[in-house]
């Protein structure tokens, strides 16, 4: 999913219009704001397919903990026990008293994959809100001249922080992908998607 290109259409127009002597016709405040609307659509879409990618890994824990991880565990409990012969009762208590650490294996991946979630989103929405307000400040310097300074600083803040804000959607997909795979202990790689999702973001 790429970075929406609205908060670098309004930079361009802060260095062609904004430190500019010329008339600004009055068809560029319709401008902006038809660049806020697909700005705003541009927001509401990647909350949607991060919330679906997030949704599909949820999906895909559920699937590695039922299919994968429970057989796994049950299997070498049992290769550990000594060569006995259990009654299907035995056998369906000994599994029994497994599945609790299981499910809390399984929760603890679901509960990492939701706090990433609400990272990501919330890092999403940061970013929307210094675009909102820049675009909002580009509208009152072109609709009055008389507020050029004041604007022109709220102005480049935000608009600063809106197109410096990046995030690489395909290393979030990878950082997820690695909960979900074969093999490796779960908690090191619940610890291990904490610490990657952070690293991006942090870039």
């Amino acid at each position: 999913m790429n970075k929406p290109l609205t908060p670098c259409l309004i930079g361009i127009l802060i260095a062609g219009m904004a430190t500019s002597c010329i008339k600004i016709p009055t068809a560029s405040v319709q401008l902006v704001t038809s660049l806020q609307t697909q700005g705003n659509s541009m927001h509401e879409l990647n909350i949607i397919l991060v919330n679906a990618l997030f949704a599909e890994k949820k999906a895909q824990v559920s699937s590695f903990i039922q299919q994968e991880y429970t057989p796994s565990i049950i299997d070498n409990y049992f290769k550990k026990l000594p060569n006995l012969t259990f009654t299907k009762k035995e056998t369906a208590e000994i599994i029994g008293s497994l599945i609790p650490e299981i499910n809390k294996q399984k929760d603890d991946m679901l509960t990492a994959l939701e706090q990433n979630r609400v990272k990501l989103v919330t890092r999403l929405d940061n970013d929307h809100i210094y675009f909102v307000t820049g675009s909002n400040a580009l509208k009152d310097l072109l609709a009055s001249a008389g507020k050029l300074q004041d604007a022109n600083t709220k102005l480049d803040m935000n608009i600063t922080k809106a197109s410096g804000g990046k995030i690489n959607m395909a290393a979030i997909t990878k950082a997820l992908d690695k909960l979900v795979v074969s093999g490796g202990d779960l908690s090191s790689k619940i610890n291990s998607l904490y610490t990657d999702i952070d690293k991006i973001l942090e870039n």
